[in-house]
């Protein structure tokens, strides 16, 4: 009972309950040492952020700012499980899946971003309301020579998501 306690703790983000990041940093380790030794494998990154915390935390407090990173790590857990999702950042998270299809993952934004518009209908403060970029890359072995070249993809596309929203006014 103890052993599990202790692992817990060293790999579960206290505030959020999903991943840390020394988790993450493992499941990296292992992703670099499988595409070093050119096994066949096949994983994606999401790269999940949550818009304009900082004018959160300045206008309505820490404590705010926390409840919408804990309800964006509560969301990104649901839809894509506990044991992929990490927290790398303040507000930036992490999903690694193995094997996971492109049109599957496709389907997993549209539902995260269903569950975030549902979490805003039920938030009371309309001001508020929770507002996550995310992007997503899939590895390929043709093109990636080192897992890094995933990610930054996938950073990429985080980016891009929150410049639209920015621009469509859903910053």
């Amino acid at each position: 009972f103890l052993t599990k306690a202790i692992v817990r703790l060293i790999y579960t983000d206290a505030m959020t309950q999903v991943g840390n990041k020394t988790a993450y940093n493992e499941c990296v380790d292992l992703l670099c040492k499988r595409i070093r030794d050119k096994e066949k494998i096949n994983f994606l990154i999401a790269v999940i952020d949550i818009n304009d915390l900082k004018m959160v935390n300045d206008t309505y407090g820490h404590e705010y700012g926390d409840k919408l990173i804990q309800s964006g790590a509560a969301i990104v857990k649901k839809v894509w499980g506990s044991e992929f999702t990490y927290r790398i950042g303040g507000d930036e998270f992490a999903v690694v899946c193995s094997d996971m299809e492109m049109e599957c993952a496709k389907e997993r934004i549209s539902l995260f971003e269903e569950e975030i518009e549902d979490y805003n209908r039920q938030n009371n403060c309309a001001e508020l309301d929770l507002q996550m970029a995310i992007g997503m890359a899939v590895y390929s072995s043709e093109t990636d020579k080192e897992y890094m070249d995933v990610f930054r993809r996938a950073d990429s596309a985080m980016y891009e998501d929150k410049k639209n929203k920015k621009n469509a006014g859903r910053s």
